[in-house]
């Protein structure tokens, strides 16, 4: 990530978020429902700011089927007839046992701690993966400016269309954030490294790959990753001259690493119902063809409505 002048800001980081979560700190705008219930104000809690009712999707939405999820017995099940029909969690993003969860480090909070404190480290997810993410990404474009990195990074964090969907259930921090991963780890790929290095580039390559897949979600994605094949090809360009640069090396590892990443879906999507599968793929391909479909699912079943 970026280097620090000084070892402590890491640990400073890793304190204030360990804090954030032990407080139980979280961005959601669920105590909307204290003034739909006409029960007294303020909400308990409420630290800063008051609660938006144009955040529905988070607050009518994704948080009543998290709560829901982790209600069932047992807790977070594949599937819940509460959120939809045949296997809608593993459409929904939501909490659910099954091995997809290991790739999104964002829900294991629910499964380590109490359903507060795992609301509160999914929150802090999405504050400080972003963060942390656009900044590293900054550096690996090649950026090298402290001073700018960080506007860079406070600039996408800030930006009104991420902070306008900042809490909707396609889940765009965290999509934005595994794309820049996934994007500095190819960019380094082209770089003679150390096998070490190498290995662990590879599996942050695959592992935020496939978290990117799984917010399932191509109005958001296919753009990304248009904007990251103009990153590659453009880092690619300006590059093939310098000293240690490995062209055959980097086109190898962004193959076999898109192909592990692409043949992730197929080995998720055998759980679904053959219904949900094939509507989802269908709708992903529309999108990209067309370019201007708006992709969600909803109680177990995609569709794909076109402006």
């Amino acid at each position: 990530m970026i280097r620090p002048r000084c070892p402590w800001m890491w640990l400073a980081v890793a304190t204030l978020f360990c804090a954030s979560v032990l407080l139980k700190l979280n961005g959601s705008s669920v105590g909307i429902w204290t003034e739909l219930l006409q029960e007294p104000k303020p909400p308990p809690g409420l630290l800063l700011f008051i609660p938006k009712g144009v955040r529905a999707d988070e607050w009518h939405g994704w948080t009543p089927a998290a709560l829901s999820q982790s209600r069932q017995t047992p807790r977070f099940p594949v599937e819940n007839l509460t959120l939809g029909g045949g296997r809608a969690p593993l459409l929904m993003s939501v909490p659910v046992a099954y091995y997809t969860t290991l790739f999104r480090p964002q829900l294991w909070g629910f499964f380590l701690f109490d359903f507060e404190r795992g609301f509160s480290f999914y929150w802090c997810m999405k504050f400080f993966g972003l963060l942390i993410a656009s900044g590293w990404f900054l550096r690996e474009i090649g950026i090298r400016d402290r001073n700018i990195i960080v506007l860079g990074a406070l600039w996408i964090f800030f930006s009104g269309y991420v902070q306008w969907w900042f809490s909707s259930p396609a889940m765009l921090p965290e999509m934005i954030a595994t794309w820049a991963i996934c994007t500095g780890c190819a960019i380094r790929f082209f770089k003679q490294t150390g096998t070490w290095k190498t290995i662990a580039t590879f599996g942050a390559f695959v592992f935020c790959g496939i978290n990117f897949v799984l917010c399932m979600y191509p109005p958001y994605q296919i753009p990304l990753l248009l904007l990251m094949l103009a990153f590659i090809v453009g880092a690619y360009f300006a590059r093939r001259f310098e000293d240690g640069f490995e062209r055959l090396r980097g086109l190898i590892l962004i193959g076999a690493g898109m192909s592990v990443i692409i043949v992730f879906p197929y080995c998720r999507s055998h759980r679904l119902s053959r219904l949900q599968t094939e509507s989802w793929w269908r709708a992903f391909l529309v999108s990209i063809v067309l370019g201007t479909g708006r992709f969600f699912s909803n109680r177990g079943y995609c569709a794909c409505c076109f402006r």
